[in-house]
């Protein structure tokens, strides 16, 4: 089976042109606290450690997640530098890795236009865009189920490999979801359309051998390691959380609604109107592709892609509905094989659809540049109001961009020609704007570190700091600021993400106040960074300390 990628399309220029607006603000951004700041120092220190193994955080065994994309980030760092912006760069090349799936996959199974509009449709969907330019795992995942999405539908049996091979590494990067969740979109789709057939081209014997392959030596290693790893991991990890409310992460029935409205405009109605069609459109697997290719092995039985598709997306709604632990990202995974839907929708020919995504653009774009005006009315004055007046300035430009954009949408659509042309040409506007605006608006989140804390704090701790004066985090553990040191700190009275109890913790780790104040004073030298929250209790205990540097969100002592 070939898989020939097309050299019309897409357009060297205007893949060039996304790529460079997707990317753009990367290496610009400092990173979040606290996810960013997690998964930017996990690969630092097996790096650093040369324990490629046992993942850690603050030199503590974090086992959490599997490993692949700390092997990943590791490997850059080594190549590339440990940098906040190579860190970045698992997740913002898978997230672009994801559009040019979707853009090719949209052009073998609806056509060129089809291919374009749905890269578009991906590329500048906000919550897609956000999460893609965020460091955690979701958009690892979201790149290997979409990789087994599209060869899914192409069918046969080296296309079953792939599948295999893209959910083996979906495993490792997240886990069991990364199997569960497709193995109940097959059991759903085959309710819904009453064809059992579907589930003999799986190749299953020889899947099973694939992930089994992939993952199971590093689940072995862990368990040799720690025999706690399987309980925590495999329990705790995937059954517990996704159980129970343990992560305070409940929210109500409708909360992936709402995310999922929010993360598609505009394009909300190409979106519904495509999902629709899809379910309505029962086109059986007779393209000349899939005959090609059943003629060298014919398939268990005859797909209907576009209901498949959309019975993906669905099954990831379903699927993480009922959960006690909701986050935004957790729905990634639907907008692929969505944006597949919109872009055969807008290739369509009906003009509907385009000037409602216009008007929504249109108000999308209001509501961006009066954000700021809205924010001294909607809050107090303090320090909060001003960092958020001063994301405010990026997000009334983002708008303007989006406005300009919108604008020349418009003024495209309105110039006449052929209707097909006419079309794309306002579409890629639109698509292109809409990335170019959201670039502009993440880059605002550097005015958020000044509230929260990160690698703004860095400043006021490295003039303190040698390779051999003691770090502590008191009261808390700053991710940002450990990332931007390049070094570890003892945590004190603070256990959340580092789960103290998977270690004796050593010198990583000190469980009562008292305990560090004694160690503190002991010391000829040591340098803190405090919880503002603690440093009452500090002073009580009568601690030495000298405060050097005052933050919103910390204070810097020294010996």
């Amino acid at each position: 089976m070939r898989w020939p990628v097309p050299t019309d399309f897409p357009p060297l220029l205007l893949l060039a042109a996304l790529a460079l607006v997707w990317f753009a603000n990367t290496g610009l951004r400092s990173l979040t606290e606290p996810d960013e700041g997690r998964y930017a120092e996990i690969p630092r220190e097996m790096l650093v450690s040369g324990n490629w193994g046992v993942p850690r955080l603050d030199g503590i065994q974090y086992l959490e997640k599997p490993p692949l994309q700390y092997w990943a980030t590791a490997a850059l760092y080594g190549l590339l530098g440990v940098k906040a912006w190579v860190s970045r760069l698992w997740t913002t090349g898978l997230g672009f890795g994801c559009v040019l799936l979707v853009a090719v996959t949209g052009r073998r199974r609806y056509g060129a236009d089809a291919g374009l509009y749905a890269a578009l449709v991906l590329a500048s969907a906000p919550l897609f865009f956000g999460v893609g330019h965020i460091n955690t795992l979701d958009m690892g995942l979201t790149f290997f189920l979409t990789l087994a999405l599209c060869a899914f539908l192409e069918g046969g049996r080296r296309a079953m490999l792939v599948v295999w091979f893209a959910l083996a590494l979906a495993m490792l990067q997240k886990g069991l979801v990364a199997v569960v969740m497709p193995g109940f979109a097959l059991v759903l789709y085959s309710l819904l359309t009453r064809d059992f057939r579907i589930w003999r081209r799986l190749e299953l014997t020889l899947g099973l051998v694939i992930v089994l392959a992939l993952n199971l030596p590093w689940w072995a290693y862990m368990q040799s390691v720690n025999p706690d790893f399987l309980q925590f991991f495999f329990i705790h990890e995937h059954f517990t959380r996704f159980a129970t409310n343990e992560h305070a992460r409940q929210q109500p029935w409708w909360y992936f609604v709402v995310v999922l409205v929010a993360g598609f405009l505009p394009w909300l109605v190409p979106v519904m109107r495509g999902a629709v069609a899809g379910w309505r459109d029962v086109v059986p697997e007779a393209s000349a592709i899939a005959a090609s290719m059943q003629a060298a092995r014919p398939l268990a039985g005859p797909l209907q892609p576009n209901r498949f598709v959309l019975v993906w997306a669905v099954a990831v709604f379903l699927f993480y509905e009922p959960s006690g632990s909701k986050l935004a990202p957790y729905i990634l995974p639907m907008l692929p094989p969505l944006a597949l839907l919109a872009g055969r929708e807008l290739s369509s020919g009906t003009g509907r659809s385009l000037r409602l995504t216009l008007g929504l653009a249109a108000a999308l774009a209001l509501g961006m540049v009066v954000a700021r005006p809205l924010v001294p009315l909607l809050m107090t004055p303090g320090f909060k109001r001003d960092t958020y007046l001063a994301v405010g300035v990026w997000m009334s430009g983002a708008g303007l961009v989006l406005a300009l954009a919108t604008l020349a949408a418009i003024a495209l659509l309105r110039r006449g020609g052929s209707a097909p042309e006419v079309a794309r040409r306002s579409l890629v506007a639109l698509g292109l704007g809409l990335v170019a605006s959201f670039a502009v608006l993440t880059t605002g989140t550097n005015a958020l570190e000044a509230w929260r804390g990160g690698p703004n704090l860095a400043e006021d701790v490295a003039p303190w700091l040698n390779p051999t004066t003691p770090l502590y985090c008191v009261g808390f553990y700053p991710q940002t600021l450990v990332f931007a040191l390049g070094r570890t700190c003892t945590a004190v009275g603070y256990y959340g993400e580092l789960e103290i109890g998977f270690d004796a913790g050593g010198r990583h780790f000190i469980p009562e106040y008292p305990q560090f104040i004694a160690q503190w004073e002991h010391s000829p030298h040591g340098v803190a960074v405090v919880d503002p929250a603690a440093w009452p209790t500090l002073k009580s205990l009568g601690i030495p300390a000298t405060i050097v540097a005052r933050e919103p969100t910390a204070l810097v002592i020294t010996r």
